[in-house]
């Protein structure tokens, strides 16, 4: 999985990725484990330019013979510790699926960046009490301090509790240090699949508190997790009226900003099972709207490409990845969405209309972005998770992917993706 950073003290985003997981629903090596940190250069008029290798961090997940130890998963950059610099935060699942979970090595590990030898090393390792793949981060107690919160592997199909999330506390006194601070079953059929956090509930009085929510992987619902300080959250489970039955969810990846215009609440993007993307409007009080209709979910149209093993369907959505940005230089926040295949992956562009719904054009080849850079070779194979950052500060967020069965990354520099836009 990959991650951008917002800024860095030169202003160009830095990009990091995790090598471990090659299939994200069975922990199968494709190569040792790894995190594999890029210096942007700034310099993108010849995108071959762009990224630099800066390191390989393997400290706490290979053993003194190379051999991983444990299953890197998702990454974020963070600032968890006084200084002006971003560290990283990795979660880790197991190398094997039905291990004993009183055995191996899982959790969240934080590196911290050292200026002196220009490197991430590591601060801290937690072991969770089960292994874990999506996670977010936030300052969940207003202490200053950056926080995390981290789901249940979706792999894991034998540990009590399966949907779990577990809230990691930054240590004041050795801030990048985590413990667990408290442990929140959501009451899922089966895992909680990804986790965002935000202010979804907007009532209680005095700072801002984040909230988190898990998108519960197969069933129709989510887990809104309320935060009522010092890490005391109540739990809601929110099933819509459009119910369409067993496995209609199949949150992997998930998405949270403000899509109607103008408005302080927090709404989240998800996927179907049917290749819809579903926006769930937040009202503030830490309720969701869905958007149940065709018209405001419009189908992502995937005939034109080979899925993996070619014919057929696609893989399902819980493979793919979906995230938040502003690709057509307007305010309206933007979706982008990945749909892997075995041969060449696309990202599906949807804009924002500014009143939280959003335009796609089956028709039209713009909102249908091809990653590969069509010199031959294919490298943008099963292209799951995405981010958008700003590579090269001219306004418009750019598109990276991690591109899984390949073992690459894609980068789309945006020189407006399309001109003119809702």
């Amino acid at each position: 999985m990959i991650g951008a950073s917002g800024s860095e003290p030169d202003g160009f985003p830095e990009v990091a990725i995790v090598n471990g997981a090659m299939n994200v629903n069975t922990t199968s090596l494709g190569s040792g484990a790894g995190v594999y940190v890029y210096r942007n250069t700034g310099d993108w008029e010849n995108p071959a330019n762009g990224l630099t290798f800066l390191q390989n961090i393997t400290e706490g997940l290979v053993d003194g013979m190379g051999e991983p130890v444990t299953v890197p998963a998702e990454v974020r950059f963070a600032h968890m510790n006084a200084d002006e610099h971003l560290d990283l935060v990795v979660s880790a699942a197991s190398l094997e699926p039905n291990a004993d979970p009183a055995e191996g090595t899982w959790g969240v590990f934080v590196y911290v960046w050292n200026s002196q030898a220009e490197q991430f090393d590591l601060k801290s390792h937690i072991q969770t009490p089960a292994p874990v793949r999506g996670f977010a981060i936030a300052d969940f107690d207003n202490d200053g301090l950056i926080d995390v919160v981290a789901a249940v592997d979706l792999n894991q199909q034998t540990y009590d509790p399966l949907d779990a999330a577990y809230f990691l506390y930054n240590l004041p006194y050795d801030p990048g240090r985590l413990e667990l601070a408290a442990t929140v079953v959501t009451g899922t059929f089966l895992n909680s699949g990804d986790v965002v956090a935000a202010d979804f509930n907007k009532l209680l009085f005095g700072l801002p508190l984040i909230d988190a929510v898990t998108g519960d992987l197969f069933d129709d619902g989510v887990s809104v997790l309320t935060n009522g300080g010092g890490f005391n959250f109540g739990l809601a489970r929110r099933t819509p009226a459009c119910s369409e039955g067993f496995n209609a969810w199949l949150f992997h990846d998930m998405a949270v900003g403000r899509f109607t215009a103008g408005s302080t609440r927090e709404d989240i993007a998800g996927l179907l099972r049917n290749d819809q993307v579903r926006i769930l409007h937040g009202d503030g009080r830490g309720n969701f709207i869905y958007d149940c209709g065709d018209n405001e979910n419009p189908g992502l149209d995937t005939d034109d490409f080979d899925p993996p093993g070619g014919g057929g369907d696609p893989l399902p959505p819980v493979w793919n990845g979906i995230a938040v940005g502003h690709l057509n230089g307007g305010t309206k926040p933007d979706l982008v969405v990945t749909v892997p295949a075995d041969l060449t992956s696309r990202a599906w562009i949807l804009l924002g209309k500014g009143d939280g719904r959003f335009q796609y054009n089956a028709g039209d080849p713009k909102y249908r972005l091809p990653l590969d850079d069509g010199n031959g070779s294919d490298f943008s194979k099963l292209s799951i998770q995405v981010v958008c950052a700003d590579l090269n500060q001219d306004g418009f967020d750019d598109i990276i992917t991690s591109n899984h069965r390949s073992h690459t990354i894609s980068v789309l520099i945006n020189s407006t993706l399309i001109v003119g836009g809702p």
